[in-house]
């Protein structure tokens, strides 16, 4: 499973995000990376619903296998996912997206033996606002037999 939350639009109504996820009951989530990550962003601004967000940002729409939501091509991983609920909260009604995970991509240059490597990723993370955050230190655990947990 994997959740997201969708703001509102400045008036409270629902982005084309959402609206596209009830109608068509599936989604791709596309981790956000360094090297596009103002074009991501650019997608979820004030672009009109008839208008296409890979138009508009010039980024490329691949085929999902799973799900009829298209994947953004130039990420190294993306989720096809089966909407399976979405609540509301609090007195401006945020809406939580929980979906169902079908399908999972991963391009093997971001791994390194058979595990995702952050370094390679680079992902980006939102904050609030207008704020978001790159990889800073990666800490490191080592266990006493030597394997990840």
């Amino acid at each position: 499973m994997i959740s997201l939350t969708i703001a509102r639009n400045p008036d409270g109504s629902e982005k084309h995000t959402l609206k596209n996820i009830k109608e068509t009951g599936d989604f791709c989530f596309n981790v956000v990376t360094e090297p596009v990550w103002q074009e991501m962003v650019d997608t979820g601004n004030a672009i009109p619903e008839k208008e296409s967000e890979f138009d508009a940002t010039g980024l490329t729409q691949l085929a999902a296998l799973k799900v009829k939501s298209p994947r953004v091509g130039e990420v190294p991983i993306h989720f096809e996912c089966k909407l399976h609920n979405v609540f509301e909260f609090g007195p401006n009604k945020h809406p939580l997206v929980i979906g169902e995970v079908v399908y999972f991509h991963v391009d093997p240059s971001c791994m390194v033996n058979g595990y995702i490597n952050m370094e390679k990723l680079l992902p980006i993370g939102r904050l609030n606002g207008h704020f978001y955050s790159k990889l800073g230190q990666i800490l490191e655990r080592e266990f006493e037999d030597g394997q990840p947990r």
